[in-house]
């Protein structure tokens, strides 16, 4: 496996903000939760992602209405993308 970035024109490069709004951020601080850590994000003004750092948290999981809506985002956002996960695998 290469360190290169993946240039497939089928599956584009992704922002934080993106990666946040699609439910990733949600999914992936589930599982740092367990060792007392977090991705934090620093948001400016106008709403973009400025800075992600990793950090010591005292969660340990989210409150079931937050698991919901990582749910459903992260449903929504494979639902749309699915076609192209599959072609991008299907050409490793």
């Amino acid at each position: 496996m290469s360190d290169e970035p993946d240039t497939n024109a089928n599956f584009k490069e992704m922002s934080w903000t993106e990666f946040r709004e699609a439910g990733f951020l949600w999914w992936i601080n589930r599982d740092l939760h367990l060792f007392g850590v977090a991705l934090y994000l620093e948001v400016d003004e106008t709403g973009k992602v400025a800075r992600v750092y990793p950090g010591s948290c005292g969660f340990r999981g989210f409150a079931e209405e937050s698991e919901e809506r990582g749910f459903r985002r992260l449903r929504t956002w494979l639902s749309k993308n699915m076609p192209d996960l599959v072609s991008r695998l299907d050409k490793e």
